[in-house]
């Protein structure tokens, strides 16, 4: 990774940060943070997740990092919006229809900070307020929030596998859709996901694709893969995932060491 300085860092987080379960960093991370912002760098946590439970797992440099959110969806630095594509309102209404529509499965829909639930269980609740502890709203009628859809998610709590053929099929060419684990599935605006926000932070902040690294662990990390120059992939992920990647790793934190040693010669 010599060939340009790097300026910006992307990591995955569920597979590739947090390890075999893990829900939470390792205490090497956050000393290495620090140390990549002393040199210019911005670390950005790219997911799925919401940005209220990406931002607690970062401690004292949770406020002076880039968050992906929501697969792609909202981009966030410093606290601060720096882009979000929502779906059509319209679009989204059709699909919170239909997962609806179909037995247990359970609807998340995701605004810029905060997931809007209408759950059929109780279950779907504690799970959503309690284990995965998203930040919350309880509301009468999905269709109706007050801000715009920016992640759809299906949760079918017997496994996605039932359904997904379903949900991949209804909206294909409409809306991005993608398998999020084993009980989820997750639709945003068509094209969006963690590379096209890659692209544009490259944009807003003149990155070149060379001054970029990405680490990522599944299918859902190949865009990413795709829009930096040095692509890491994890050890564990699956070959075809690893036909995407440049370089491979056991461990983002000694990555980092070895990015920031050679920074530091």
């Amino acid at each position: 990774m010599k060939e340009k300085r790097i300026k910006f860092i992307a990591s995955d987080l569920d597979g590739t940060l947090l390890l075999n379960g893990a829900q939470k960093v390792s205490q090497e991370l956050i000393p290495l943070i620090k140390r990549l912002n002393d040199n210019g760098i911005i670390f950005c946590a790219a997911s799925g997740r919401q940005y209220p439970n990406l931002k607690r797992l970062f401690g004292d440099v949770a406020d002076d990092m880039m968050y992906i959110c929501e697969n792609g969806s909202v981009i966030i630095y410093k606290d601060k919006l720096v882009d979000k594509t929502p779906m059509d309102t319209g679009l989204g209404r059709e699909i919170i229809r239909a997962i609806t529509g179909v037995g247990q499965c359970e609807v998340l829909v995701s605004g810029e900070r905060t997931s809007y639930l209408k759950p059929k269980s109780e279950a779907y609740l504690v799970r959503m307020r309690d284990i995965v502890r998203n930040d919350i709203c309880l509301v009468d009628d999905l269709e109706h929030i007050r801000e715009d859809y920016v992640k759809i998610s299906v949760y079918d709590p017997a496994g996605i596998q039932n359904s997904q053929d379903f949900f991949l099929n209804e909206f294909a060419g409409r809306a991005q859709a993608c398998v999020s684990g084993k009980q989820w599935l997750d639709y945003t605006a068509q094209g969006v996901n963690k590379g096209s926000a890659i692209k544009t932070i490259q944009r807003l902040m003149h990155f070149d694709a060379e001054e970029c690294v990405a680490f990522g662990d599944n299918f859902n990390d190949i865009e990413m893969f795709q829009a930096v120059g040095h692509p890491v992939v994890m050890k564990q992920a699956v070959e075809k995932v690893k036909e995407y990647a440049q370089y491979e790793t056991e461990c983002v934190e000694d990555s980092l060491i070895a990015i920031i040693e050679e920074l530091e010669k």
